[in-house]
């Protein structure tokens, strides 16, 4: 997911990881445009399916984020 922030573009990607004690994470990367990935936020989840749709929400919410920051901006 992109979005476009103060003339920057801004890459989101959220994944569903299993950390080594067994326990899964909802994660919410921003990937700047060298590919080196930042975790903006981590949320424990039950379940993959839970998980696939907590990573769902995170992502747009996040773009929502930006996009009101653009549309305040202007």
């Amino acid at each position: 997911m992109e979005s476009r922030g103060s003339g920057a573009m801004r890459s989101f990607v959220g994944r569903v990881e299993r950390d080594r004690d067994g326990v899964l994470w909802a994660i919410l990367y921003a990937a700047p445009a060298e590919r080196k990935q930042f975790p903006l936020s981590r949320e424990v989840v039950r379940s993959l399916r839970q998980g696939r749709r907590r990573v769902t929400d995170m992502v747009l919410a996040e773009a929502d984020a930006a996009a009101e920051l653009v549309g305040a901006s202007r």
